[in-house]
């Protein structure tokens, strides 16, 4: 009997393994630093957690799932061993790694949470926690905020959260916890003076007279921080007319845009990230870009996008139904990769003049892509006809394992 308890035991300590891995805590802003600086903070974190006699099974779970959301390479195990190494050349480097650093508040909040989920006295925890707070030049301030975040972690009270965010020193970026707060926050939202990101837990309709902006006109809404990350919004492009201008970054993530008479607009931005969104019913050209360093275009959507136009002066004009620029030239990099495109192109009002280049005037290099039933149609709802200027993309623009169902030729 004995050897059949040392097999379950195997194995339920193999399934508490697996467990942590599929419930690994990602986004930590820790996973983006060296590995030195991981050492440091996640040595710390055990030292913390085994102070007062050791952890009980919440703590072990919760470093595992940190460790694990944070690097691949080296076990829980591995970093227990090495905290018991720890001298005062360690505290030493901690402290210098860290007390500049935004990720010593991030250190704060992991300590105060594996505390708490302790059911052993934690007042000598708590004590040391306060000691490194110290040290690391955390102000009473910011552990004011700190202890009410970690209560809201622990509780996954989102009123709490919203009580803690009022306390929010301007010092501490409310996005560096994220990889806690996503699991219970209905809507993240954090603003600066040169950033700015909303982040919902599911695809939500956004209405941007909530949001205070410039506004070009009641329907014109320009966006103008430095870093912009929007997720999981419904916007309808009727109600407002979305225009990104002198951005270093834009991120649009899992949103839809239902389309309208109105454009999405990017003006002198160097990067543009638009990854699984819907793109939807626009009569008009989707995305006009003007001055751009990047656009990435990764895994999006793109239905029924169709640029109404009334050309005359000539024929065989480049359209860009979804991609358009009035200077081709000045978009520098376009990479579209694993999107779709169904029933997108054009229409022109009068007969007898086609359009070129019908998805995008600016060049790109597309891979993994497929394009359903894509064209410029003419007044009489016909095709424009057969020509070697009947294309969707710019002549020197990239074909990379890309599928064409019904629809024009790539270049």
């Amino acid at each position: 009997m004995q050897i059949y308890k040392e097999k379950v035991n195997l194995l339920r300590e193999a399934m508490k393994d697996n467990k942590a891995k599929l419930y690994a805590i990602m986004d930590h802003p820790l996973a983006s630093q060296e590995e030195y600086y991981r050492d440091l903070y996640l040595k710390m974190l055990c030292l913390v957690a085994h102070y007062s006699d050791g952890m009980n099974d919440s703590q072990l779970f919760l470093l595992q799932r940190i460790i694990l959301g944070v690097t691949k390479d080296t076990s829980m195990q591995e970093y227990i061993r090495r905290a018991t190494e720890a001298d005062k050349d360690f505290l030493e480097d901690f402290i210098e790694g860290f007390r500049t650093e935004e990720l010593k508040f991030a250190f704060a909040v992991d300590s105060l949470v594996l505390s708490a989920i302790g059911n052993r006295d934690t007042a000598g925890q708590l004590q040391f926690i306060a000691e490194l707070s110290e040290q690391l030049q955390i102000s009473a301030a910011e552990i004011k905020y700190l202890a009410l975040l970690s209560q809201s972690i622990i509780e996954q009270n989102h009123d709490k959260y919203t009580a803690a965010d009022e306390l929010r020193p301007a010092g501490i970026s409310a996005g560096m916890f994220y990889y806690y707060t996503k699991a219970y926050v209905q809507v993240f939202i954090t603003a600066g003076n040169d950033s700015f990101t909303m982040i919902y837990q599911e695809r939500t309709p956004y209405n941007f007279e909530q949001q205070k902006g410039n506004y070009l006109s009641p329907k014109s809404m320009l966006m103008r921080k430095n870093h912009i990350h929007l997720e999981n919004m419904i916007i309808n492009t009727a109600d407002f007319q979305l225009m990104f201008e002198g951005c270093e970054q834009v991120e649009l993530i899992n949103c839809e845009f239902i389309g309208s008479d109105n454009s999405i607009t990017f003006k002198c931005c160097k990067e543009i990230l638009l990854e699984k969104c819907f793109f939807h019913n626009f009569k008009t050209k989707a995305l006009v870009v003007e001055d751009i360093t990047i656009i990435k275009v990764i895994s999006c959507d793109f239905d029924k996008c169709m640029s109404i136009n009334n050309i005359t002066w000539f024929n065989w004009q480049s359209l860009g139904s979804v991609f358009f620029s009035n200077k081709p030239s000045n978009i520098q990099n376009l990479f579209i990769d694993t999107c779709t495109f169904k029933d997108c192109g054009g229409k022109n009002t009068q007969d007898g003049y086609y359009a070129s280049e019908i998805i995008s005037n600016c060049t790109a290099i597309v891979n993994n892509s497929k394009f359903i039933n894509c064209w410029n149609y003419n007044k009489n709802d016909e095709r424009d006809p057969v020509n070697s200027q009947r294309t969707l993309f710019t002549s020197n623009s990239q074909n990379q394992n890309n599928e064409f169902i019904g629809s024009a030729n790539f270049s």
